[in-house]
């Protein structure tokens, strides 16, 4: 179905994308770098005048300690000047220049092999000028790319780091004696033909990027880059926001919320028909984690689930965030409700449902643990509501516990369904004859010392709840976090039915603040950095304090209709997708074609000087 596919298009656009620039700007310390740089300027400098012969290897270790290593220090700050504030800071300059010395390096050698194949001095210092001049292409785009810079100003950081190399190179030769043998002029006006047609070519080729975003989107692709970084690295998210409102779907949702109040207990069981995403504070990321967050700070525990809902759902401005929790802190009634049956655990193939009926309403909990599952379409609430309608009830509450994830993932298909649907059935056709009675409730709310986002865990912790009704306790977890390791979930359940729970459920409230704070996965799901036994010895005390919580209290549903919101929506995902995959393959097209230019022209000044 082309929507699927389109749905798991935006993971590689919003999480993949978070994982991969995660490990490109990951850099040593500062310290690290300056060393680098000195040991690798002199050792190329040694290397390269060294293959040459003619005794040119102290030569070789002063250019390469000034014009290489030097030279390339200063071009960081004075690089770092021209941009003064944003995503490239001084690390991240000190890496780009490090880099580019690195390609600088590389060719120096091999001009220096030929330089000695041929029996030509001559060769090694041609190359050089005309390579330090190439250079200036290298440090535009990138610069360009990943900054807003006017055009004279892009040009003195282009090429800031290959004048300085050939200034201290002119001015090591000239300290060694060596420079009556080149004709200076000729060499710096080859460097500085070389540069500008470097630059120019360059801005083309950010231009020419560009072009696509706009035609697309009205923001050029650069900016659209430029706004994902800044959404990433330094967490504003207002001109990426920008930018998705424009392929923003404007449409309603609904919240649904189970209100506990007792002598002394206040709670509310929260499922928003919202996608928490893309990532980190962009959108809904961090829609559950604030939802806790603020109930907690009004007096009221909070037990928040994941609905069915998949990117399409995320919404793109963390205002309409805001709005959307303010609703749930004024939501109140002054009704008692309708009370609460004993709860009922079905498993029907891979498909487990746990099913309690609250007020009239069925809350109903679906996982296929221990199947690795990533979010389960909109469609599963759909379904499942129209299930329970032909059973009788006006609504329902679809959480998807999100509780089992591995990389090889297993999509929720056809015959997924109809277990579910079966398995749903059969708990509410054995929960129509339990009694109602009034529950004994209680909550409690923590986090596991020393653990944080980086670790998969989100600022709102761990958040549990217990039910008992005639006598049957069930424990319901919910983890602030984007789902859990293989075998976690089962783990605690077996050790919840030890400690007196038979029909607890453990949950994730998919938060995407986690996403993109680690290298290589982009986030760790619950259980990937932590000792399982430190997890489930925090669940059973935070469900026992639950437990010794209790009392009675009264619970109502209500349902929350939201309309006017900017999610992503299908519409959007396949927009940024598109702009995606077309840049990604004229950038390639076009870098081989500046790559061609680039060495046309050296050749040319080569040849003719």
């Amino acid at each position: 179905m082309i929507i699927d596919e389109v749905e798991r298009s935006v993971l590689s656009l919003t999480e993949r994308l978070a994982k991969k620039y995660k490990n490109v700007f990951s850099l040593p310390s500062r310290n690290y770098l300056l060393l680098g740089f000195i040991m690798f300027g002199v050792l190329v400098g040694l290397i390269a005048y060294g293959i040459t012969g003619n005794s040119k290897e102290l030569f070789g270790i002063v250019d390469g300690f000034f014009a290489l290593s030097i030279a390339s220090i200063l071009s960081t700050f004075l690089i770092r000047a021209n941009i003064r504030e944003g995503f490239l800071t001084f690390k991240r300059v000190f890496g780009l220049t490090f880099f580019e010395l690195f390609i600088f390096g590389l060719i120096l050698i091999i001009g220096a092999g030929l330089s000695k194949a041929f029996n030509d001095t001559l060769i090694i210092e041609k190359i050089y000028f005309i390579s330090s001049g190439a250079l200036t292409a290298l440090s535009t785009i990138v610069i360009g790319s990943t900054t807003p810079l006017k055009i004279p100003r892009l040009f003195v950081a282009g090429i800031s780091q290959p004048l300085l190399i050939v200034l201290f190179h002119s001015t090591t030769l000239y300290v060694f004696g060596f420079l009556h043998r080149l004709n200076i002029q000729l060499f710096l006006v080859i460097f500085l033909f070389m540069s500008l047609l470097s630059f120019l070519a360059a801005l083309w080729y950010i231009i020419s990027i560009e072009k696509i975003g706009k035609e697309t989107l009205g923001y050029g692709t650069f900016t659209l880059f430029r706004a994902f970084l800044e959404a990433l690295m330094l967490d504003k998210t207002g001109l990426l926001e920008k930018i998705l409102k424009i392929l923003a779907v404007v449409d309603k949702t609904e919240v649904m919320i189970f209100d506990f109040k007792g002598k002394t207990i206040r709670g509310k069981v929260v499922a928003p028909l919202v996608h928490p995403g893309p990532f980190r504070e962009i959108g809904s990321s961090k829609l559950p984690t604030k939802l806790a967050l603020k109930l907690k700070e009004n007096g009221i525990n909070p037990l928040i689930f994941h609905t069915p809902t998949t990117h399409e759902k995320d919404l793109i401005l963390s205002k309409e965030c805001d709005s959307i929790i303010q609703s749930v802190l004024s939501s109140s009634s002054s009704d008692r409700g309708d009370g609460v049956t004993r709860s009922i655990t079905k498993k029907r193939g891979d498909v487990t449902v746990t099913c309690q009926i609250m007020d009239g309403v069925p809350l109903v909990v679906i996982t296929r643990s221990p199947i690795p599952t990533e979010d389960l379409p909109e469609c599963i609430n759909e379904i499942c509501r129209k299930k329970l309608a032909e059973m009788g009830f006006s609504d329902g509450v679809i959480v998807d516990a999100h509780n089992v994830m591995d990389e090889a993932y297993k999509e929720f298909g056809k015959k997924d369904e109809e277990n579910l649907l079966e398995a749903l059935k059969e708990c509410v056709e054995d929960l129509k004859k339990e009694p109602i009675s009034i529950p004994l409730v209680g909550f409690s709310n923590s986090k596991i010392e020393g653990y944080s986002l980086s670790e998969g865990f989100g600022d709102a912790g761990v958040m549990s709840m217990v039910i008992e009704v005639n006598g049957q306790k069930t424990a319901y977890v919910v983890f602030d976090g984007n789902n859990m390791v293989v075998g976690l979930r089962d783990k605690l359940i077996e050790a919840l039915k030890k400690e007196g729970y038979p029909n607890s459920e453990i949950a994730t409230t998919d938060t995407h603040v986690v996403v993109a704070r680690k290298a290589r996965e982009g986030y760790s799901p619950i259980g990937k950095q932590v000792d399982w036994d430190l997890i489930m010895s925090n669940v059973i005390e935070l469900v026992k304090k639950a437990d010794s919580k209790k009392e009675e209290c009264h619970v109502k549903f209500s349902k929350i209709n939201l309309e006017g919101l900017h999610f992503l929506g299908d519409r959007g995902i396949e927009k940024l997708w598109f702009l995606t995959d077309k840049s990604i393959r004229k950038a390639k097209q076009r870098a081989i074609l500046l790559l061609l230019v680039l060495f046309i022209i050296g050749a040319l000044d080569y040849f003719f000087t």
